[in-house]
C-alpha cells in the first residue's frame, strides 16, 4: 500500500495532473520524509500513524485536483 502510495506522490510531484512534466526531486523528497517520519509510528492500518498518513495522501491528492471516486 505505501508502495501504491508513493509511486502516485511520485506522479504527482511531476504535475501528472496537467501533462508530462519533470519531476520535482524536492517535493518527492518532502513527501517520503513526511511518510517516513517516525511521527507517523510505523503507518499500521488502525494506527494514529497511518491515520496522518492517510490524511496526508488525501491532502496530497486533493491539492493536485484528485477527486474520491464517486464525486462530482
Amino acid at each position: 500500500m505505501l508502495r501504491r502510495a508513493l509511486l502516485l506522490l511520485l506522479a504527482l510531484a511531476g504535475g501528472a495532473a496537467s501533462g508530462p512534466a519533470a519531476i520535482d526531486p524536492g517535493a518527492l523528497r518532502a513527501s517520503i520524509h513526511v511518510l517516513t517520519s517516525p511521527a507517523l509510528e510505523g503507518r499500521a492500518t488502525g494506527t494514529a500513524g497511518g491515520e496522518r498518513a492517510a490524511r496526508f495522501v488525501a491532502e496530497e491528492f486533493r491539492a493536485a485536483g484528485l477527486k474520491p471516486l464517486g464525486t462530482a
